[in-house]
Formats: C-alpha cells, structure tokens, sequence
C-alpha cells in the first residue's frame, strides 16, 4: 500500500464509515491536543495568523477552536489552480460561498481580506510511510507552501 492513490481511496473509504459521534469525538480530540501540547511551543502565540478548514467530507472539524483561542484566523480560498487563504471570524458571521470547482467546499467570498498565515493546519487524509501528508491529491496546499519556501516567508 505504498501508492498514494492506493492509500488515498482506502482512508477515504474507511472515512465514510465514520458516524457523526466518531467524527466529533476525534475533532474533540485533535483540537484538545492542539491546544494543548502543539501550539504551546510557538513563541509569542497569540499573535499567530492561524489557518484552518472548514470540513467536508468527514474530515476534522476544527471550526471550533475559533471560540477557544484568541487568534485571528483565516480561511483556504482556491482560485483556479492556486490556493490562497481569507482573513475570517465566524463571531461575524462573514458570508461563506461554495468553491465553483469543489462545491462541497465553503469558502471565504471575493471581497474577504487577503491573508498569509503564520500557522497552516491542512487538511489531509492520510500520512504516507515517510510520515507525508497524503491529501486530496490536488496539490493546492503543497503548491502553496512551496510558494511560501521560495519567497522565504516564514509560516
């Protein structure tokens, strides 16, 4: 099982089986570690730009450490092929639009602010043998974070 797509479609079909119970219970549990073993480490935390996803397809849901810490958050926003990320508070309730290729996908509309997180939680579906993120095989966070390595911004 060491292709990606072989492991992609075998996580994604055990996924499926996941019950809302099992996917709020590992939510709980990711966001809990988070909190308190990850983001601990960073030096001066609080001013971190951090960027989540809004779920699909059973994924985490992380939509709920918005109202547990006190950074500002931002939001994945694809255009084309690019991905690029959206300032967003959900205490404003800020108008969420279904991406025109993935419509499954919420995302931040056209007129959100611009943002470059400091911190990326991406979304993935599995890790490989050498403990790579296996995603949903677009490339758009990979891309994007290569972007960031060739301009030497630090997130």
């Amino acid at each position: 099982m060491s292709n990606k797509r072989e492991v992609r479609k075998i996580i994604l079909q055990r996924r499926k089986l996941l019950t809302s119970q099992d996917i709020e219970k590992r939510s709980s549990d990711l966001i809990a570690n988070l909190v308190n073993n990850f983001f601990p480490r960073f030096d001066d935390f609080e001013s971190k730009k951090i960027s989540i996803y809004l779920s699909a397809n059973n994924e985490a849901v992380l939509l709920p450490i918005c109202y547990i810490l006190p950074n500002q958050f931002c939001l994945p926003k694809i255009y084309n092929n690019d991905l690029s990320f959206k300032k967003y508070d959900p205490v404003l309730h800020q108008e969420l639009v279904p991406n025109k290729k993935f419509p499954k996908i919420l995302e931040p509309n056209e007129k959100s602010i611009d943002a470059v997180p400091d911190i990326i939680l991406a979304p993935m579906v599995a890790f490989d043998n050498n403990k790579n993120r296996v995603g949903m095989g677009g490339g758009y966070y990979d891309r994007y974070i290569d972007f960031l390595k060739s301009n030497n911004i630090n997130s």
